[in-house]
C-alpha cells in the first residue's frame, strides 16, 4: 500500500523498535549460591564504580555506553 502504511503497520505491530534485555541468563544467575548476583549487583557493582571513579574512560570498558544511540 506504500511506504507510509507499511511504516505505520510495522510500528503499531512492533509497539516500539528498543528492547531491554539481561545479559545473564536467568540460569547463570542462580547457579554457584548466587555468586554470580554478587558479582553483577550490589557488591560488585561498588569495585567498578570505584575503578571508574578513579580513571573515568574506563566506562566504555566496564559499561554499555559505547553501545548507546538516541535520536531526539
Amino acid at each position: 500500500m506504500g511506504l507510509k502504511h507499511d511504516t505505520k503497520n510495522l510500528n503499531q505491530n512492533l509497539k516500539g523498535k528498543i528492547e531491554i534485555h539481561s545479559r545473564v541468563s536467568l540460569d547463570t544467575l542462580y547457579k554457584d549460591n548466587n555468586k554470580i548476583l554478587d558479582l553483577i549487583y550490589t557488591t560488585g557493582v561498588s569495585f567498578v564504580a570505584k575503578e571508574i571513579s578513579r580513571d573515568i574512560k574506563l566506562t566504555y570498558d566496564y559499561t554499555s555506553k559505547w553501545d548507546n544511540v538516541a535520536i531526539i
